[in-house]
């Protein structure tokens, strides 16, 4: 088969000495054998499924980019030097030499893993970030999509008029705005779907939250109050970062509150959760309708 090298793990040593014999035998030249180290799990014990050694796919699924899965893999038992982390395809092939290989086994880091994808999504193209993240949405939420379009009263379309291109036009002013606030943060294309999903979906507020400010020094009533006279303000046409700041910090001085309680209470109010994405890019992003709607509910709550 005219084959020039073998390279395989440290596990098939035992069997090179037999296959030398049988080259012997049949007359042919060696091949040039190297034999690389395991890659062991976390604990040190081989890599199995009940390791958490998965399949490609599954790494694809949680949302892995696969020059991040590449750079991983070619630094376990490897590397250039002290310093270098982050390697392209290119850059491998260049820099990659057998003799550089160590020969302890290596163990596979999982939060090193997701240290190198988040590297790669926060330098991903934003385009390419953005087509990524409509098809995970579109492959997991397409009948909420569809459903959602048909209860808005605003179009005149039937259920199979919405295709998937036009949800997809749909969802693309958001998502356009969404990435650049959420690619610093997310270590896998999962992580950040999942987080961004009450930009989409209407949120629930849990008995936790019904009850969150009971004991707190927060007059979160006086607040919501106060965020929707001043949102209120703001055409749907001036809904935009540099008015909506202004308008929130002011509550600030005029009620002589710090902001970090103020940012608390909407966060909970427009999110659903105590932390959310940058706030006041959030507020943009979701729009003057749903901001004030998720303010009045929460509002109402605690009524």
């Amino acid at each position: 088969m005219k084959i020039t090298h073998v390279i395989r793990g440290e596990d098939h040593l035992s069997n090179t000495p037999k296959q030398l014999l049988i080259y012997d035998a049949l007359g042919f030249n060696y091949p040039d054998f190297t034999h690389l180290p395991m890659i062991l799990s976390a604990d040190g014990q081989k890599l199995s499924k009940r390791h958490g050694s998965i399949s490609i796919e599954s790494y694809r699924e949680e949302g892995f980019l696969p020059e991040a899965v590449l750079n991983y893999i070619a630094l376990l038992g490897w590397a250039y030097d002290e310093k270098s982390t982050f390697f392209t395809v290119d850059k491998m092939i260049e820099k990659f030499d057998l003799k550089s290989v160590n020969k302890k086994a290596s163990k596979f880091d999982y939060e090193k893993l997701l240290f190198i994808n988040s590297y790669y999504i926060r330098n991903k193209d934003n385009k390419e970030l953005e087509r990524l993240l409509t098809e995970r949405l579109l492959k997991n939420n397409l009948q909420y999509f569809r459903d959602h379009i048909n209860k808005n009263p605003d179009n005149n379309l039937n259920n199979k008029d919405i295709d998937e291109k036009l949800i997809t036009e749909m969802l693309q002013e958001k998502i356009t705005k969404i990435i650049p606030v959420m690619k610093q943060r997310a270590k896998t294309l999962n992580e950040m779907q999942n987080k961004i999903m009450p930009f989409f979906f209407n949120i629930k507020y849990s008995d936790k939250l019904k009850n969150y400010f009971k004991n707190k020094d927060i007059d979160a009533k006086s607040i919501l109050i106060s965020c929707v006279d001043k949102l209120n303000k703001i055409s749907e046409n001036n809904f935009n970062i540099d008015k909506i700041e202004p308008a929130l910090r002011n509550i600030e001085v005029e009620e002589n509150i710090n902001f970090r309680k103020i940012a608390e209470v909407i966060r909970i109010a427009i999110w659903g959760e105590p932390v959310s994405p940058p706030l006041f890019e959030t507020i943009e992003i979701l729009g003057k309708k749903v901001t004030l709607s998720r303010l009045k509910d929460y509002l109402d709550l605690l009524l």
